[in-house]
């Protein structure tokens, strides 16, 4: 029987390529020969025989799989990278150094596409418009929903939430923007509240 511990290396062209048995082989039941084939410039990939039972493999099993195993130039930067028709891999033909660095990228595109919805959320709930609704008294909305008022007159205007005064503001304007800056405080602090899914 195949040791688990097993490794092997041959040369493919100018590549030396090292195998190891996959954890699969003993975590899955019925999963067959599976190698960890891994390149010296930290690429790796996987080769598979579903119809040979590990328990049944030797060392010559592991040989005719590595002996599948091609090695080609990146098709970026010409480096070592392991032909996907060859071995089992989502690299589309990339070494490691560019199949990570397109990563990096399309990390940071998303965050950076994040960020732009975030500005724009803060943006939107930071507009807000007064509605009169008496003498010295304005409604507060944002998006047509009343979160607040403010009341008073003569530079001295009261901004409440609810039965809760925020404070006084020498102008509606400005009392109208501090009940919108304790609305999104309030939404923080409720989202950061929440337990995360795995916790529910």
């Amino acid at each position: 029987m195949l040791d688990r511990q097993h490794t092997q290396t041959i040369t493919v062209g100018d590549a030396s390529v090292t195998a190891s048995i996959s954890p699969c082989c003993r975590m899955y039941p019925g999963h067959g020969l599976q190698i960890r084939v891994a390149l010296s410039n930290g690429g790796s990939a996987y080769v598979h025989d579903a119809a040979k039972p590990f328990d049944q493999s030797c060392e010559a099993d592991v040989d005719r799989l590595l002996k599948r195993v091609r090695v080609i130039h990146c098709s970026r930067c010409g480096g070592q990278a392991f032909d996907p028709a060859s071995v089992v891999t989502n690299r589309n033909s990339l070494c490691v150094s560019c199949f990570l660095s397109d990563l990096d990228a399309e990390f940071a595109e998303a965050k950076a596409k994040e960020h732009a919805e975030i500005v724009a959320l803060e943006a939107k709930m930071s507009a807000f418009v007064l509605e009169l609704s008496a003498c010295g008294r304005f409604d507060v909305r944002v998006n047509g929903m009343r979160i607040g008022v403010v009341i008073g007159g003569r530079r001295k205007w009261c901004a409440e939430t609810g039965r809760r005064v925020i404070g006084y503001f020498s102008s509606p304007q400005k009392a109208g923007r501090a009940i919108v800056t304790d609305r999104r405080s309030q939404q923080d602090q409720h989202n950061k509240g929440k337990p995360d899914d795995a916790d529910t």
